[in-house]
């Protein structure tokens, strides 16, 4: 996903490694999408933060906040 503000002078992007549901119809403005970011490596602080980016991303690009952001670390599982 990618954002450009400021007439193309700043520029924000980033990549979901998974995207959950889809818009209702029927209710276009309710959030509905699971973004789910994949970690290899160990927790750091730093994964709340790229969570916050993933929600503003969407938010700007579908104009409909995603209704939850995760991590998942795929070594323990969790």
């Amino acid at each position: 996903m990618k954002a450009e503000l400021l007439g193309g002078s700043l520029v924000v992007s980033g990549k979901v490694d998974l995207c959950l549901g889809r818009p209702d119809q029927t209710q276009p403005m309710r959030a509905q999408r699971l973004l789910i970011d994949l970690k290899t490596g160990g927790a750091y602080a730093e994964h709340a933060e790229d969570n916050r980016v993933y929600a503003l991303l969407h938010t700007l690009r579908f104009g409909v906040p995603p209704y939850r952001v995760a991590s998942f670390f795929l070594a323990p599982g969790r």
